[in-house]
C-alpha cells in the first residue's frame, strides 16, 4: 500500500511517500479501514518534529517507532476484530486511527463511529480530533448557557472553527479573535463579533467575559485572566509557547499549579480524549446541521508534506484534509478549486 513515511524527526521535508506492507489483521477490538481521507492537525506537527521532547519517551527516542503519521481519518471498514459489535465490514466510518496517512489503517473500534449520511468522506476526516476537543471545551469544561457571552481566541483554526459553531448552537453570544483576513470566514461560522488579534487586548476589550476559550494563542496567563469577568472560566486548548522541552506544556502546568490559589477565576487546561460517546454526540450535531466540517484545502497523499506545512504556517481557514481513496464525486462536486492533487 502507499503511505507517507517519517523515518526521522524534523519538519515536513522529512516525509516521503513510498510503498509499504499493509497492516496486520485487526486485534479483537480493532478494525481495519480502507482510508478515504485523513485530517491534518497540530498533533501531527508535534509528532513530526518530536516536541515536546518528553513525548519521545512514548514515540521513540531517536526516531518514530511508528513511521506512518496521521490520526484523524474516514474510510470503509474492511475487517473487524472478533469482539467488535457496533461496526461491520462495509460500514463508512470516521474517527481516530494509527497511521492514517496510508491506504489502510488500523483503528480501535471504540474510537470509530458510522459516518452520518449528510457527511462526505473528506468532511468526516477532519471531525474527530478538533470537533470533539471543541465540544468537550464547551460542554465539559464550561457548560454554556443560552445568552452567555463567550470569547474564543484562535477562532479560525480547526478547533476554533468547531467551537464557534457549537457555541452559537448552544445559544451563546460569540465573540471571536482571529486575523483580519479571516474575519468574514469566522462571521460565516456564526460569530456575533470578530476582533483582529493584532489589535486585541485589555485596552480594546468591550467587556469582560464569563468564559474565555484560548486555542493555540500564546498570551500569558496574566493577560488571559484580564479578559475574564469576576467569576470567569479560562479554558486552555493547546499553545505553542516554550522551548522544545516544554512547548505546549508550560502554560497548562502553570495553570494547574495556580488554580488552588485563585479565589475568583478557574483555569481549565483541557486534555481531550476521544471516545465513542464523544463521536456520537458530534454525529448528532452534524446530522441536525448545527455544525459543518470546516474543510479549507484538500491535498493528495503525494502532497501530504505541503498539507502539513499549510496547516503549520497558519494559512488554513478551518481544517486541511489529505485525500487518499476518496469517492471521485466528492472532489468534483463539493470542493472544486480547493483540491490540490497534482
Amino acid at each position: 500500500m502507499r503511505a507517507i513515511l517519517q523515518r526521522t524527526y524534523g519538519d515536513a521535508r522529512a516525509l516521503t511517500v513510498s510503498h509499504v506492507q499493509r497492516p496486520p489483521p485487526p486485534g479483537p477490538r480493532q478494525v481495519l479501514v480502507r482510508v478515504h481521507a485523513a485530517g491534518v492537525d497540530r498533533a501531527v506537527w508535534h509528532m513530526l518534529n518530536g516536541t515536546p521532547y518528553p513525548l519521545r519517551l512514548a514515540m521513540g527516542l531517536r526516531r518514530p517507532r511508528h513511521p506512518i503519521p496521521g490520526i484523524d481519518l474516514s474510510g470503509q471498514v474492511i475487517e473487524v476484530g472478533r469482539q467488535v459489535r457496533h461496526l461491520r465490514v462495509g460500514d463508512e466510518v470516521f474517527g481516530l486511527g494509527k497511521g492514517a496517512y496510508a491506504e489502510l489503517a488500523l483503528a480501535e473500534a471504540d474510537q470509530m463511529v458510522v459516518r452520518p449520511g449528510n457527511l462526505d468522506a473528506l468532511g468526516a476526516s477532519v471531525c474527530a480530533m478538533s470537533g470533539v476537543t471543541a465540544h468537550q471545551a464547551l460542554r465539559r469544561a464550561a457548560p454554556i448557557l443560552p445568552g452567555q457571552d463567550v470569547l474564543i481566541l484562535g477562532a479560525s483554526g480547526g478547533v476554533g472553527s468547531y467551537a464557534v459553531q457549537i457555541a452559537r448552537h448552544l445559544g451563546a453570544q460569540v465573540s471571536a479573535v482571529c486575523s483580519q483576513a479571516k474575519a468574514d470566514y469566522v462571521l460565516g461560522l456564526g460569530a456575533h463579533h470578530v476582533f483582529d488579534y493584532t489589535q486585541f487586548g485589555r485596552q480594546t476589550l468591550p467587556r469582560r467575559f464569563p468564559v474565555v476559550i484560548n486555542i493555540g494563542d500564546n498570551r500569558s496567563l496574566s493577560e488571559l485572566r484580564c479578559l475574564l469577568d469576576e467569576r470567569g472560566i479560562l479554558i486552555l486548548v493547546g499553545g505553542e509557547r516554550g522551548s522544545p522541552w516544554t512547548v505546549g506544556l508550560r502554560r497548562p502546568l502553570a495553570a494547574w499549579c495556580l488554580n488552588p490559589f485563585l479565589s475568583r477565576h478557574r483555569l481549565f487546561p483541557l486534555v481531550s480524549t476521544v471516545q465513542q460517546a464523544d463521536l456520537q454526540a458530534l454525529c448528532g450535531l452534524i446530522e441536525t446541521g448545527a455544525i459543518r466540517p470546516p474543510v479549507d484545502r484538500v491535498f493528495s497523499l503525494e502532497r501530504g508534506a505541503e498539507a502539513i506545512e499549510h496547516m503549520a504556517l497558519g494559512r488554513a481557514r478551518g481544517k486541511v484534509a489529505i485525500a487518499i481513496n476518496p469517492p471521485d464525486r466528492v472532489l468534483t462536486a463539493d470542493y472544486g478549486s480547493r483540491v490540490r492533487l497534482r
